[in-house]
């Protein structure tokens, strides 16, 4: 689907996923054809923005699609004639919560390193929906509503009567959709927290306390048990502090910047890693090293000091 519009409200997707059209989308896919999405961008000014690019990354690998298309700069100008709209603003160029999260999601999507849900859920349709518009609308099969349903079974919309309808997922898989509003994945070459406040522990992260979403992923092209570098993303809430806003969804002034990043308000730590001590090096925006972040051992975990450094988004793990 291409041009897919985005709830503009401020709430999470993670706490209402059917409700802010996240349904749309999966359910568009037809078996056996290629799906890629298109335009799937997030408005804003959003205080939730920071959760997107990592559960796309998530929902994207569990359906089994074959790319999304993130469009990074600015197609038009803001329009301030247009009360209660947002135009122009739903690209993410010089947006770091999103940005700065791209690496991560590129390289789950792209290293294929979220394996497909084993449940399959397929909604059949007459040949003459074919032609409508609307993608269809309702989630099929049991766990409606639930996002752990979204990250199980494999939805798909067929117009085949022959075409199975629906496989049982055997068991919950490595990404967890939680009550909390959080989702967790926890796989051998990526490992991510999306979190509004809770933590959560993966095999080689924790991290909770945000709201925020912090990723790993290796720089070696092996699994993370094995590789001595790893990418630390943390990414949290961001303010353009020109901008002036009328109402909830309307902006008034976009200002000029600069754009500031919050703090992460929560714990990291990692672990698991094959060395004796990893060394945790604070990247600038342009990815150019800026010195070293203290860290601690305690039972087992390497607890990051990211409150005696100014916000970032990149970090290296090098395990010596």
């Amino acid at each position: 689907p291409g041009d897919v519009p985005t709830e503009q409200a401020r709430a999470s997707l993670l706490r209402l996923p059917v409700e802010r059209r996240l349904r749309t989308v999966p359910n568009a896919s037809v078996p056996g054809q290629p799906f890629t999405v298109g335009e799937y961008n997030h408005g804003w000014p959003s205080p939730y923005e920071y959760e997107m690019p990592l559960l796309w990354a998530t929902l994207g690998g569990r359906q089994g699609w074959d790319g999304m298309l993130w469009f990074t700069w600015r197609h038009q100008p803001w329009a301030p004639r247009n009360p209660g709209r947002i135009e122009g603003q739903m690209d993410v160029y010089g947006n770091p919560v999103k940005m700065g999260q791209f690496p991560a999601a590129a390289a789950i999507v792209r290293g294929g390193l979220v394996p497909e849900a084993r449940g399959l859920s397929v909604t059949h349709l007459p040949d003459s929906a074919a032609d409508s518009p609307r993608f269809p609308q309702q989630l099929p099969g049991p766990g409606v509503g639930d996002g752990q349903f979204l990250l199980d079974y494999r939805l798909r919309t067929s117009y085949a009567p022959e075409v199975p309808g629906y496989a049982p997922a055997s068991a919950v898989g490595p990404a967890r959709w939680n009550d909390d509003e959080s989702l967790v994945l926890d796989v051998p070459g990526a490992n991510v927290v999306v979190s509004s406040g809770a933590e959560h522990a993966t095999t080689h992260l924790l991290a909770g306390g945000g709201p925020g979403a912090v990723s790993l992923v290796g720089l070696d092209a092996v699994p993370l048990a094995e590789a001595r570098r790893w990418l630390l993303t943390v990414a949290t809430r961001a303010l353009n502090t020109g901008h002036r806003e009328l109402g909830a969804n309307t902006i008034a002034s976009l200002g000029e910047g600069p754009i500031l990043l919050a703090p992460y308000g929560g714990r990291v730590g990692v672990r698991g890693g094959p060395g004796r001590r990893p060394y945790v090096g604070r990247l600038s925006p342009e990815g150019t090293p800026e010195g070293e972040v203290s860290v601690r051992r305690a039972r087992g975990t390497w607890w990051l000091d990211l409150a005696a450094v100014p916000p970032g988004t990149w970090f290296t793990v090098e395990w010596r």
